[in-house]
């Protein structure tokens, strides 16, 4: 092995492993995957920017045959992640406070 590929390997081997982080669309997949996610003492990502992501995914555009911007469709995925959207938010209990100050940090 060169001196090169052996630098490499010890630069990987003595990193820390941590858990990739879940993505949005996984809690689409995996019915049981938000509950689980929510119960960890720190989960990545948190509450109030799943809350983010969920609502931002289901309000995006779309665009049509004539490149023309349609509002979000009402369709099955957007109703979806509006849902799990309110159900984090009565994870936190609906507490306003939270949200508000934890939102301030992801703007």
């Amino acid at each position: 092995m060169s001196a090169e590929a052996a630098d490499r390997e010890a630069a990987t081997s003595s990193r820390p492993c941590t858990p990739p982080q879940t993505c949005w669309f996984e809690f689409l997949l995996e019915e049981s995957l938000l509950e689980k996610h929510l119960r960890k003492p720190c989960p990545d990502p948190a509450p109030v920017q799943l809350i983010v992501q969920f609502l931002e995914q289901a309000s995006k555009p779309s665009v049509n045959e004539q490149n023309q911007v349609q509002p979000p469709p009402d369709n099955k995925r957007n109703r979806i992640l509006k849902l799990l959207a309110l159900k984090v938010a009565a994870h936190l209990k609906w507490d306003l406070d939270i949200l508000e100050k934890r939102y301030a940090r992801f703007k």
